[in-house]
């Protein structure tokens, strides 16, 4: 239960102070919008390639757009996160439990555990957090994108969590919350009121 209890607010990238690793509490049981990379060296959303919702198809890293091919929806309940009813799931052809390189794509839900995707901060001043799969924290296995390329289509694969930048997400909620329309890029907190 107490796991469950930190994965909005931490989704909604909380300004507000934490122990590093600890929960903090949720405000919404799914949280919508576009799960952007925060790497040193560059700013891109996860996305579905050429907007093919098919089951198999690997996710990768693109300019961040708001597209329908980038608005996920995470799940605090399932710790799932979903995109027009398919799951991100840690593709693996054999069988037996995740392994560090296994694929990140889309698969019809099954409430396995390699489509159960937990945040965690490792940093309680940063607003960005490790997506750790398959069977929760103790798995050590964190989403990267791989070879710290900037590139759009970088491929994303599960990795020894490590907490460096190429394993370091935020979630850009969308549509903007409380009547606010952000007037910085992505991520960034200057928001401007439509009051």
């Amino acid at each position: 239960m107490r796991s469950h209890l930190f994965i909005v607010a931490a989704l909604l990238c909380a300004t507000y102070p934490a122990s590093a690793g600890e929960p903090l509490a949720p405000s919404e049981p799914v949280v919508r919008g576009a799960i952007r990379g925060d790497f040193a060296y560059g700013s891109q959303c996860l996305s579905v390639p050429a907007v093919e919702f098919l089951p198999g198809v690997t996710l990768e890293m693109r300019p961040c757009r708001n597209g329908v091919d980038q608005i996920f929806e995470w799940n605090v309940v399932s710790f799932e996160i979903k995109i027009h009813n398919l799951c991100v799931d840690a593709l693996r052809a054999e069988s037996g439990p995740s392994q560090p390189g296994d694929p990140i794509g889309l698969w019809h839900c099954q409430s396995t555990p390699r489509q159960q995707w937990y945040p965690l901060r490792s940093n309680p001043y940063l607003p960005t957090f490790s997506i750790i799969g398959t069977s929760g924290p103790a798995s050590n296995l964190c989403l990267e994108s791989l070879n710290a390329s900037t590139v759009a289509g970088t491929q994303l694969a599960l990795a020894t969590c490590d907490g460096g930048d190429r394993q370091q997400f935020r979630i850009q909620p969308w549509p903007p919350l409380d009547d606010k329309v952000s007037s910085a890029p992505l991520g960034q907190s200057r928001v401007l009121s439509l009051d």
